[in-house]
């Protein structure tokens, strides 16, 4: 299964939320899934930010889906935290987000 398909599939998204999402047509979308069509330069680039993942990982090149992402970040414990964020879909991630604004308000009004 390629890279693209695998994400979109991990992520719980069709073909068509997806090129919607990125702005191409659904078409092109299941010709690159099906190995029909190669993506350009500007696609790829939209393809990694939109699933989080770095561009090695996303053409195949490595295995290594955040290095790019993270690496940055020294602390151990974000790295960790990031790389389980990315891996939820976009509601998901959503829900962390509000739960994350709720227990700062809670924190802050304890102190």
């Amino acid at each position: 299964m390629n890279r693209v398909k695998s994400l979109r599939l991990e992520k719980g998204i069709t073909q068509q939320r997806l090129s919607m999402d990125i702005h191409v047509s659904q078409q092109y979308i299941s010709k690159v899934e099906n190995g029909d069509s190669a993506l350009t330069e500007d696609i790829i680039i939209r393809l990694a930010k939109y699933f989080h993942v770095s561009l090695a990982y996303l053409l195949g090149i490595s295995d290594d889906r955040f290095s790019e992402i993270i690496k940055e970040n020294e602390d151990p414990g974000v790295r960790e935290w990031l790389e389980y964020y990315y891996r939820l879909n976009k509601e998901n991630q959503n829900t962390v987000t509000v739960l994350s604004k709720y227990l700062i308000e809670v924190q802050n009004k304890k102190d």
